[in-house]
């Protein structure tokens, strides 16, 4: 628990029943990418893939929905 305990999600992806689907996160420049590999891996262990996105391109709904459909997110 430790090593997950106060970390915070920018969006959560949600089915009609709000069960987590995913994490969505915006990621600027100040975001360290060996951390965040290092969360992703924590949250993908827990069954909640994470979708990362430039936080100067938000994405639209039809850009979140392609990437999570996709065979393989990265």
């Amino acid at each position: 628990r430790a090593r997950f305990d106060r970390k915070i999600a920018d969006f959560l992806l949600c089915d009609e029943a709000l069960r987590v689907l995913a994490i969505i996160e915006l990621d600027d420049r100040m975001h360290d990418a060996r951390a965040d590999r290092k969360r992703d891996r924590i949250t993908e262990a827990a069954g909640y893939p994470t979708l990362r996105f430039s936080s100067r391109n938000r994405p639209s709904v039809s850009e979140i929905a392609a990437r999570f459909q996709a065979p393989e997110m990265p």
